[in-house]
């Protein structure tokens, strides 16, 4: 048997390896990281390292000092999001103690300071695993987030930042995960994984049916929507291993043009106010350029570079002479998740293979094996 870390979507858990049956599967599968298994000499026990992450929303730059503090404690404070006026944030809070360990709460904070309000989600459950995005809409009143109401998919939710009109807007099987508003309102975009096919898809933002905007057959995700316009931009993976920019409008959406193919990942980040340009980023594991992309001549700019914090918790932008001047898109009202401390313990663990394990998911940028520890004479 082989015990070792297996890392995905940013979470780390312990997984076992029977040599025997060729079976893999997850010895741990929480909130927490998980890592550094060690078996005892009797090998049915495993010792392994249970860390929280700790870090706190910040107005200011990530690496520079005389930053302005605007959450505290001992809870894992990440994902924020400014509203379009510039006057609230929200942000995902995960709670690093006591019997709720490891859940996740949807909580609001003014920008310039005051008391945080944890938004009352009636018993929906946001994902524990960083996959959740927040979006505002347009007047800045309402937020929308993925969230399942304990049957284990998403769905996407909205809610009045003061708590109150909780609503759910999809209704599909499968996942809807990443909304984005229209900027009218009218519409939310999100990333659709269901019947096989993960697709971009627009809904009312009161709810109604679903409307496909990418094509089908084609991973497809990463949905932003132009603030001044109804075009969005996405990305596609197609069976080539390329990845390719796409760009529809929400009227249209089978009229697509494709902007741009790369070898590796690319990631729209931003669009600037006057919807002529588009921040992106490209790269693969924890090497990203950030670039600008001109609708106007289709010319691609590098304006800097994702670097990852001392901690290695959290990626920041390092921004060129040219890029700074989109330091206010790439931070909307400063705000930035700086450095926090990690919590960690030791903890034993029965090691037994379950009846039903799991498929080993293999992709290489998300892959990371460390402390392989095997029974005496096995590996």
């Amino acid at each position: 048997m082989l015990a070792y870390c297996y890392r995905h979507e940013g979470q780390g858990d312990v997984w076992l390896y029977d040599a025997r049956s060729g079976r893999s599967a997850p010895l741990t599968d929480d909130a927490e990281d998980s890592g550094s298994p060690s078996w005892e000499p009797g090998g049915e026990w495993l010792a392994f390292c249970r860390s929280m992450k700790i870090s706190h929303i910040f107005v200011g730059h990530p690496k520079h000092e005389g930053r302005r503090q605007l959450t505290e404690g001992p809870d894992y404070d990440h994902g924020p999001a400014v509203s379009p006026d510039g006057r609230w944030v929200a942000f995902t809070r995960k709670l690093a103690a006591g019997e709720s360990r490891g859940k996740a709460l949807l909580c609001v904070v003014p920008q310039p300071g005051g008391p945080v309000r944890t938004i009352d989600l009636k018993g929906l459950l946001l994902p524990a695993k960083e996959m959740e995005a927040l979006a505002w809409s347009p007047d800045s009143r309402e937020i929308a987030f993925s969230a399942s109401a304990g049957a284990g998919r998403m769905d996407i939710y909205r809610v009045g930042r003061d708590g109150q009109g909780l609503a759910r807007v999809t209704i599909e099987p499968g996942d809807e995960i990443e909304p984005c508003w229209s900027p009218d309102g009218r519409f939310i975009s999100y990333t659709r994984v269901g019947g096989g096919e993960t697709r971009i898809a627009m809904v009312p933002s009161t709810g109604g049916l679903p409307r496909p905007v990418s094509a089908a057959g084609v991973l497809s995700e990463g949905g932003l929507v132009s603030p001044h316009s109804d075009r969005v931009v996405y990305v596609s993976f197609p069976s080539d291993g390329t990845t390719q920019l796409w760009m529809a409008t929400l009227e249209k959406p089978e009229k697509r043009t494709l902007l741009m193919t790369s070898k590796l990942i690319v990631w729209p980040v931003r669009w600037t106010p006057d919807g002529r340009e588009i921040l992106l980023e490209r790269g693969r594991g924890t090497s990203w350029e950030i670039l600008v992309w001109s609708l106007d001549s289709g010319v691609e700019t590098k304006i800097g570079q994702s670097m990852m914090l001392p901690s290695g918790k959290d990626m920041f932008a390092e921004l060129s002479p040219d890029g700074e001047k989109y330091r206010d898109l790439y931070y909307p009202g400063g705000i930035v998740v700086a450095d926090g401390q990690d919590r960690s313990d030791l903890y034993l663990i029965r090691a037994r293979m379950p009846d039903k394990p799991s498929a080993l998911y293999l992709r290489e940028d998300r892959f990371l094996c460390s402390g392989f520890v095997g029974l005496a004479g096995c590996f």
